[in-house]
C-alpha cells in the first residue's frame, strides 16, 4: 500500500483542535488491539480514522482497515462497542478511500456501517482520494465544526472553501481561509499537483455525510 505521508499531521492537527481529551494512536500504534480497546471505551464520542480501507473480496464483503501490520474488521467492533455498553458516538469519519462507496449489503460503504455501528452521523469518501487534499479538508472540516455550527454546516462550509480558491498552496504549505496553515512541508514531489488549487471538485466534492446532519 502506498505511503500516506500526510497523516501523521493530519493526526496531531485534529488532536490540537480536540484539546486535552484526543486520544492519538499513530503507525506501529495504531493496532487491531489498541483501537479495539479505545473504541469501546464509554468515553469515546468521536472516532477519525486515517488509514488504506477497502471491502474484502469473497462471499462475506467485509470492510476492513488496514494498520501498522494487520487489519481490523468493522462488524467486529459493532459487536464490541454493543458489549461494552458504550454511550452512542456522535461522529466517526473516515478519512480513506471509497470509504462512502456502496458494497453489497452496506448502501454507503464504511460510512453506512458506521451509522449501523450506532454512531449518530458518519462522513466516508466516494472515490480513491488525494493523501494532502484530504488531510487538508479534515482539518478545515473540524476546525469549522469546533466554532459550533452544525456538522452538515461546517462540512458544507469546508467545500465551499475549497470550491471558492481559499484553500491552496504556499511555498510547501497549504492554507486555508485567512491563510491559517492546515499543513505544512509538503514533499515537493507532491506540490507539481496543486498548481492549480484545490478548486476542482475531485478534491472537495466525494466527502459526503449520512445520519444526523446535527
Amino acid at each position: 500500500l502506498s505511503p500516506l505521508p500526510m497523516v501523521e499531521q493530519e493526526l496531531a492537527g485534529l488532536a490540537g483542535i480536540q484539546g486535552s481529551g484526543a486520544t492519538t494512536l499513530l503507525n506501529s500504534g495504531f493496532t487491531p488491539g489498541s483501537f479495539t480497546t479505545g473504541f469501546s471505551d464509554p468515553a469515546i464520542r468521536q472516532i477519525h480514522i486515517a488509514s488504506h480501507a477497502e471491502i474484502a473480496s469473497g462471499k462475506e464483503k467485509i470492510p476492513l482497515i488496514f494498520t501498522k501490520n494487520a487489519v481490523i474488521g468493522l462488524r467486529d467492533l459493532a459487536r464490541i462497542r454493543k458489549r461494552s455498553g458504550a454511550t452512542t458516538l456522535d461522529l466517526v469519519t473516515l478519512s480513506a478511500c471509497r470509504s462512502a462507496v456502496s458494497a453489497d449489503v452496506l448502501e454507503l460503504g464504511f460510512a453506512s456501517l458506521a451509522v449501523q455501528m450506532g454512531s449518530r452521523s458518519a462522513i466516508g469518501t466516494k472515490w480513491f482520494v488525494d493523501d494532502v487534499s484530504a488531510a487538508a479538508f479534515f482539518l478545515l472540516f473540524y476546525e469549522n465544526l469546533s466554532r459550533g455550527p452544525t456538522k452538515a454546516e461546517a462540512l458544507q462550509a469546508t467545500q465551499r472553501a475549497f470550491a471558492g480558491g481559499e484553500v491552496r498552496v504556499e511555498g510547501n504549505r497549504v492554507v486555508g481561509p485567512k491563510g491559517i496553515t492546515l499543513l505544512s512541508d509538503v514533499p515537493d514531489s507532491y506540490r507539481h499537483r496543486y498548481a492549480r488549487g484545490f478548486r476542482h471538485p475531485y478534491y472537495w466534492a466525494g466527502m459526503q455525510m449520512i445520519g444526523s446532519p446535527f
